[in-house]
């Protein structure tokens, strides 16, 4: 693959995943503030934007591969350019996945907390149950209706 063909789809790469980037900033957004909904569209768009990735990295994958042969037959100014995009598509994916991370790591302590919230309420109904049948027990059969 010629490196204007190789640079083009690294340029492309780039883009989507600085698409995906801002998603990612929406995503969190979102899951701070528990729109559930709106968070199911994002996702959607997330893996669009995914898809068009694998297609670029479909063509881009025997290069990176084999990329000191690829290297090898390209003049130093096009290796340069193109090691510096592979460079750069590494920081936003780095970005990313530390964004997904921190995004896990949230649901997962409020996925927590909402056991917790759940065990205590209940904890509570049955001390509710326990106390009103002690409190009422008996209460209609020492009742006198002779009265």
């Amino acid at each position: 693959m010629e490196a204007q063909l190789i640079l083009a789809d690294l340029a492309a790469q780039t883009d989507w995943y600085a698409k995906l980037l801002k998603l990612a900033e929406v995503q969190h957004m979102l899951i701070e503030q528990e729109r559930t909904d709106d968070l199911l569209i994002v996702l959607d768009r997330r893996q669009k934007i995914v898809e068009q990735i694998a297609l670029i990295e479909l063509r881009l994958k025997p290069i990176k591969l084999d990329w000191p042969a690829s290297a090898a037959g390209l003049a130093d100014d096009d290796r340069a350019r193109i090691e510096a995009k592979f460079a750069e598509v590494r920081g936003l994916l780095g970005q990313i996945t530390q964004a997904d991370q921190d995004d896990a790591m949230l649901l997962t302590q409020r996925k927590i907390t909402v056991g917790q919230q759940l065990r205590q309420a209940n904890t509570g109904q049955q001390i509710n149950r326990r106390y009103a049948a002690g409190a009422y027990a008996g209460v209609g059969s020492r009742m006198d209706v002779s009265k």
